[in-house]
């Protein structure tokens, strides 16, 4: 993270009747990202998993708006969004979305013919989540052990946490909400994936405990500095990492 003026984070104080937190974070946002309280510190840094895929849609010239799903057209749902410009007339923009999430083929560098596309992506295909839960639960952690489960509520971004409380109990977790793609998926996600059929479609997520991390290594020490999480022998593919 380079240094610039205005900075990239800034310091405060975050309290309430079950939380007492201090550290850094993203301006607008209320999530501490390296920081402590009276039993429990964390920092972070960032993971960069893939967290995203694309979806070919199958649609019909004379049908545009609409796209096939098993054995079925369904109709696409409209977002009319107004972009303000300064200086310049404001400018109207129609979104497209799918159950796969919105089509963003103008912005996949899509060649001439080759098709609409949708993008599935966490958060945006959560609605009953946010990473948010995941932040308070780790200002509420009374040692390591509970800090490490309230990391399981952690959606986005991805990111290498390493923690430790007051006892000297250390920890290291990758987190984030790292999708289980389909078997039929060879690619791991560098390809765009049929959309006509669930099939294709993300099995799931990979469930916390299967996050590569560690407690209480026997060297007695942690660090993190954007690295492979782990080393080449675990089977589950986490995407294109910062520290590839």
């Amino acid at each position: 993270t380079p240094v610039r003026n205005p900075s990239l984070l800034y310091e405060f104080h975050f309290s309430g009747k079950t939380f007492n937190a201090r550290g850094v974070g993203v301006p607008g946002s209320p999530i501490i990202l390296i920081g402590f309280t009276d039993r429990v510190a964390w920092g972070m840094t960032a993971l960069g998993a893939d967290q995203a895929d694309l979806f070919l849609l199958e649609t019909d010239p004379a049908h545009p708006n609409e796209y096939r799903f098993g054995d079925e057209w369904r109709p696409m749902t409209f977002h009319r969004e107004i972009i303000k410009v300064k200086g310049r007339e404001p400018i109207e923009y129609s979104v497209r979305e799918t159950h796969l999430g919105p089509v963003a083929s103008a912005f996949c560098f899509a060649q001439r013919g080759e098709g609409e596309v949708a993008l599935k992506r966490i958060p945006i295909c959560e609605s009953d989540r946010e990473t948010i839960q995941g932040a308070l639960a780790m200002m509420r952690a009374g040692n390591a052990r509970e800090f490490d489960k309230a990391l399981a509520a952690w959606r986005f971004p991805s990111a290498n946490v390493v923690f430790g409380d007051r006892e000297g109990n250390i920890g290291y977790r990758a987190v984030g909400a790292i999708p289980l793609r389909s078997r039929r998926d060879a690619r791991n996600g560098r390809r765009a994936q049929p959309g006509h059929t669930s099939e294709h479609d993300w099995r799931g997520f990979l469930p916390h405990d299967l996050m590569p991390g560690v407690t209480n290594p026997a060297a007695g020490f942690l660090y993190s500095g954007n690295h492979r999480p782990v080393e080449s022998w675990y089977p589950l593919p986490l995407g294109a990492m910062t520290g590839t």
